[in-house]
C-alpha cells in the first residue's frame, strides 16, 4: 500500500474543481495543509496544489507529487473546512478560497540569482582548481555569467555542496547574489464570455446620447416608433 494525497489543484476551473488523487513518494513527509507542485492535465503542466488529506491506498496509474513547497502545514483543519464552506457558498474554486484565507505574501516566490564578478577565475587559488567553487564558476561562465540558484543547485550532488561553493565564492568576492520576488501563480483571467458581453453592452448607444442633437437624429434608426393602429369605425 502506498500513501495517496487528495489535492485541490490551482489549475482546475470551477466546472472540474474536485479533489484529485496523487501518489506520495516514500521520502516525502507530506501533511494536510501543505502546498505542493504536481503535474496536471494531459500535458502534465506543473501547477500548485493544496493537500486536503493523506491516506493509504492503491497508487496504480496515479501521478506522483513532484515537490513540496512548505516545510510544515500552512492551513489547519478548521481553515480547510472554512475553504470548503466558501467554495459551496460563494461558487468559487477551493484554491481561490484558500488564497482569500492566507496572507498574500505566501503567493510570491523569492528568486535568487548568482552573477559572476569580472576576473572571478583569476581570484581562485590554484588549490581550488578541482573544488566545488571552481565548478560553480565554470557553470556560471557557460550560462553567460548569471543564472538562477535553482538551476545551479540541480548540478550539484547535494544542497550542502552547493551552499559551500557559493560561500567560498562570496568570501573571495567572486560572485554577487541578487534577490527578486515574482508571483508564483497567475491571477485568473476574466472569462471570455463576460468580456464579449461587456463589449456588446459598450457598443450599444447610451441613453445620454439621445439628448444631444446627433443622438436625436440617430434615435429613429435605433428605436423605431410604433405606428398607431387604424381606428375601426
Amino acid at each position: 500500500m502506498s500513501m495517496i494525497a487528495q489535492l485541490a489543484v490551482a489549475a482546475a476551473v470551477y466546472a472540474i474543481d474536485r479533489p484529485y488523487s496523487y501518489r506520495v513518494p516514500e521520502d516525502m513527509p507530506l501533511l494536510a495543509g501543505m502546498r505542493v507542485l504536481v503535474p496536471f492535465g494531459h500535458g502534465n503542466r506543473r501547477t500548485e496544489g493544496i493537500v486536503l488529506s493523506v491516506q493509504e491506498g492503491v497508487a496504480a496509474g496515479l501521478k506522483a507529487v513532484e515537490q513540496m513547497l512548505d516545510d510544515a502545514s500552512i492551513l489547519t483543519d478548521g481553515q480547510l473546512r472554512l475553504a470548503a464552506f466558501m467554495k459551496e457558498r460563494y461558487f468559487c474554486t477551493f484554491y481561490d478560497a484558500v488564497k482569500a484565507i492566507l496572507p498574500a505574501g505566501l503567493w510570491f516566490d523569492e528568486k535568487r540569482t548568482l552573477t559572476l564578478v569580472s576576473g572571478a577565475q583569476d581570484k581562485l587559488p590554484p588549490g581550488m582548481a578541482n573544488s566545488g567553487a571552481a565548478r560553480l564558476v565554470q557553470l556560471l561562465t557557460d550560462l553567460g555569467g548569471s543564472a538562477p540558484e535553482r538551476t545551479l543547485r540541480q548540478q550539484f550532488e547535494s544542497p550542502q555542496a552547493f551552499d559551500a561553493a557559493v560561500q567560498a565564492l562570496r568570501k573571495r568576492r567572486c560572485c554577487a547574489r541578487r534577490f527578486a520576488h515574482a508571483e508564483s501563480e497567475k491571477r485568473p483571467s476574466r472569462s471570455p464570455r463576460l468580456l464579449s458581453a461587456r463589449r456588446k453592452r459598450s457598443s450599444l448607444p447610451q441613453k445620454s446620447n439621445f439628448r444631444t442633437p446627433a443622438g436625436r437624429a440617430a434615435a429613429p434608426a435605433v428605436c423605431r416608433r410604433r405606428r398607431p393602429l387604424p381606428r375601426v369605425v
